[in-house]
């Protein structure tokens, strides 16, 4: 039993249930097995902790001509991005998995089912190129708070 409560505690990455929080080191340094090496959340804004792919042919603002960009709302490192398609398109995403952290926030928000993002933990965490510059794209609106306990800001789809 006390197995059984000790598995429940640990910190597992289910980006259907939640995504990992851009300033939140909280699991790094109370993992019980000490799996997790601690960071500081200057380095963990760094540390690419899963691998992120854009499929292009799920997204509906690329397929379906659907405005959307939720997921560079959500994108703390700005490595999606919404540019111009063309007069008469809407915005559709750019991704550079480059500055990608692997937090999971972009699947989280996104509306489609199957999601347009897929997302799979490394088994080995890499570094990131930080934080993509130029912003979010069109119109630069900063990102939604990914920071602590906030949660993320329903979406109207």
């Amino acid at each position: 039993i006390s197995r059984m409560r000790d598995a429940e505690l640990r910190p597992v990455l289910d980006f259907g249930r939640g995504y990992c929080r851009y300033g939140c080191v909280a699991c790094t340094e109370s993992c019980p097995a000490g799996a997790l090496t601690p960071l500081t959340p200057e380095k963990k804004q760094q540390t690419r902790l899963a691998s992120t792919k854009l499929d292009y042919d799920r997204c509906i603002a690329v397929v379906n001509g659907q405005a959307c960009g939720a997921c560079a709302e959500v994108c703390p490192t700005h490595a999606v991005r919404m540019v111009e398609q063309g007069e008469g398109f809407p915005t559709a995403p750019d991704f550079d998995a480059a500055y990608c952290i692997g937090c999971g926030a972009c699947y989280h928000v996104c509306p489609v089912e199957p999601r347009a993002f897929v997302v799979k933990g490394l088994a080995r965490h890499e570094t990131s190129s930080g934080v993509r510059p130029g912003g979010h794209g069109i119109g630069d609106s900063p990102p939604a708070s990914l920071n602590g306990a906030d949660e993320l800001q329903d979406f109207p789809f």
